[in-house]
């Protein structure tokens, strides 16, 4: 006797739902585990928290290692991606060149554009201004600070924190110079870098959305979401079609 063709599809169906039911249940847990984060963003500051430089190539994005530096006693500081660097510490931004730097007796000065920082051996910022002009070099000379301004050498007063006299001479300034990194000041601050706006909130929702896989990776999470939708249709049409038990 043939099977009736309901039961044929009937049996056809609980096939399909073992191999769907797995990949459905896997895609929940996925949307599960990328989904409750972002329900509490604003609670887990994601929207405010930079994914790491490991992640950015996700994006395509190529982190630039920097290779040369200015030498601080021990310490090294280093522009990288408009941010400013105290070995592998980010301390601030540098949205221009680095100009350069010194130690004094009083702490460590940096310039990066029209930019100066001052701080302690210890890399906290005492203070930091934003002069008229863009630095073109730092100098010292028996611990005072120098800079090249417009071409023009000035002392630069730490104590007040501003430009200061016109320098005649420069034959005993110290200027300082790029040097090359170390390796391991190089990877540890490839390894801090950072890009503002990519933040774990956005890598969240990316991965939620599968927009982080490009086009396919859209199509795909919305084939799971068609395959959700036929199973939960069919499971709906398996339980009323399911034979009635014969009571004797």
């Amino acid at each position: 006797m043939l099977v009736p063709f309901k039961r044929k599809l009937r049996i056809l169906l609980l096939k399909w739902h073992r191999g769907l039911g797995l990949i459905a249940a896997l895609f929940a847990i996925f949307l599960v585990v990328t989904g409750i984060p972002l329900n509490h963003g604003n609670d887990l500051l994601l929207d405010k928290t930079p994914i790491p430089s490991s992640l950015l190539s996700w994006y395509g994005i190529q982190v630039e290692i920097p290779q040369e530096g200015f030498k601080l006693g021990d310490r090294w500081t280093v522009s990288a991606q408009q941010q400013l660097f105290l070995d592998s510490q980010n301390i601030g931004s540098c949205r221009d060149q680095l100009a350069g730097a010194v130690a004094t007796d009083e702490g460590l000065f940096i310039a990066c554009g029209r930019q100066v920082y001052f701080l302690t051996n210890e890399g906290e910022v005492i203070e930091t201004a934003e002069l008229r002009f863009a630095v073109g070099s730092v100098g010292s000379n028996s611990g005072n600070v120098y800079l090249k301004l417009n071409k023009q050498a000035v002392n630069f007063d730490l104590y007040e924190f501003e430009v200061g006299e016109v320098v005649i001479t420069e034959d005993k300034i110290k200027w300082s110079i790029p040097d090359f990194l170390p390796s391991a000041i190089s990877d540890a601050i490839a390894d801090q870098i950072i890009v503002e706006d990519m933040t774990w909130e956005r890598f969240l929702l990316d991965l939620h959305s599968g927009r982080m896989f490009g086009s396919w990776g859209v199509w795909f999470v919305d084939l799971i979401g068609i395959a959700i939708l036929v199973l939960a249709v069919s499971g709906v049409w398996l339980r009323l079609a399911r034979p009635k038990a014969k009571h004797h």
